[in-house]
């Protein structure tokens, strides 16, 4: 789907390509705003400097909601500084957090003229995470860290473990087989299946160690998803004997993972579960004065109902719930509503909600409706978006990291390569009309 058009870059030297890797490496392995911004900066800067041709345009559909989601948060802003109710930084903050996913856009535009690398810059979070999980192990006593007995190896990081332990697993799971089949070299090939098996074990390790069932919880969605996309493939795919082998070994080694892990699952799964099941029968059995799952999620789901519902058209603002959560006696602990979309709702009302849902969603029914012209890579891509996108939505629903620059980076990720297909379609479509008219 690569069109002739549009050449200035797609075979530039590998400066730029690695420039972009190192900043979304570098983001993904700090986990902070400042990594973020200043990829997108440079990003920006790249693309100033270079003055690349136009890319695609996106669908006017798409061009038109994100220009009235932007309209939408100007105006929302406006009336919450009018209203004044909580300190001017915090709020600006907290709008640029929303204003953020429209980096989409301009990231979109640098993959399409980076595009013969886009593949492979889907790699760069998986070695990030990978590799921000061993400088997190003590590796002279592993027994204390990555196969520990006790409940969090990797200390306070155990909730953004979760999410980027299941994210980029699954990225690995949809990505691998496809990556293994391209290089000529048999050896090379081998390389890579031993890499991936050992990459795969080492994520699955790492997120039973987490203690995340977010994680776990999205990380089984991931799967489900995936294989009823591939289901008719799987039924009717013909495994040569080298791929069959990877794919057992994959899955023993992961089942076997899990099993070591029996003790941890039955804690979080089990015991844990068993203890507050009684709590799950009725509101107002809920201990508000234990930080316990699921009660806690409970009670702070439902309190940032009532929140929207005390403002259910503009919401508080975005910098609202921080504040009513660090004076409230019992929730103080909590700097968030563990719930994403209750959040949203929370801040920005039932207006900011419908826009921010519009905005995250139009990327997914638009390629939809286009699946049946993509193939190759670009097939495997759409899967890869679909898998990991459901596990996020997952995710979403007992924590909430909206101003946690992991989540905000990750959704603009998938919008950003959702975006690069359909600017690929819209370029592969003019290709058509003019060997149609030729």
């Amino acid at each position: 789907m690569t069109s002739t058009k549009h050449e200035d870059l797609s075979k530039a030297p590998l400066l730029w390509p690695a420039v972009v890797a190192l900043s979304i490496f570098a983001f993904t392995y700090r986990s902070n705003t400042g990594a973020y911004l200043i990829g997108a900066i440079g990003t920006l800067l790249w693309l100033t400097l270079a003055k690349p041709k136009a890319a695609p345009s996106l669908p006017k559909t798409l061009q038109t909601l994100a220009k009235a989601y932007a309209a939408t948060l100007v105006l929302h802003m406006c009336w919450i500084l009018y209203l004044d109710e909580y300190p001017l930084w915090d709020t600006l903050e907290a709008y640029l957090h929303y204003f953020e996913f429209l980096l989409f856009v301009p990231f979109s535009i640098a993959l399409y003229h980076l595009r013969q690398h886009a593949f492979t810059l889907l790699f760069v979070p998986v070695a990030a995470v990978v590799i921000r999980i061993i400088s997190h192990t003590d590796l002279s006593s592993l027994d204390t860290t990555l196969f520990s007995n006790s409940l969090y190896g990797f200390g306070k990081y155990h909730t953004g473990y979760g999410m980027q332990g299941m994210q980029v697993l699954l990225t690995l799971f949809c990505l691998a087989l496809f990556a293994i089949k391209r290089p000529p070299s048999i050896k090379l090939r081998v390389t890579l299946a031993v890499a991936a098996i050992a990459t795969a074990l080492l994520l699955t390790q790492a997120l039973m160690t987490a203690g995340s069932r977010g994680g776990w919880a999205g990380l089984a969605v991931g799967v489900a998803v995936l294989l009823m996309l591939q289901m008719p493939k799987i039924i009717q795919w013909k495994f040569d004997k080298k791929t069959l082998i990877t794919v057992l070994v994959i899955t023993f080694g992961i089942l076997a993972v899990i099993a070591s892990n029996s003790h941890k699952l039955e804690k979080r799964l089990i015991r844990d579960t068993n203890v507050n099941f009684e709590y799950s029968l009725s509101v107002d059995k809920l201990p508000k004065d234990e930080d316990v799952f699921f009660a806690r999620r409970v009670h702070l789901s439902y309190f940032g109902y009532q929140l929207w519902q005390d403002r259910p058209i503009f919401g508080h603002g975005p910098a609202a719930v921080d504040h009513i959560l660090a004076a409230h006696p019992q929730f103080n602990s909590h700097p968030h509503l563990h719930n994403t979309y209750i959040q949203i709702a929370s801040e920005l009302g039932a207006i900011g909600f419908i826009a921010v849902t519009i905005l995250f969603s139009a990327p997914v029914v638009l390629l939809w409706r286009r699946r049946k012209s993509f193939t190759g890579e670009n097939k495997v891509i759409m899967t890869m978006l679909a898998v990991n996108s459901s596990s996020l939505a997952v995710w979403s629903l007992p924590f909430d990291h909206l101003h946690w620059s992991d989540w905000r980076f990750t959704v603009v990720w998938y919008l950003s390569y959702a975006a690069l297909l359909l600017r690929l379609h819209t370029d592969s479509s003019k290709d058509s009309s003019k060997n149609s008219v030729l």
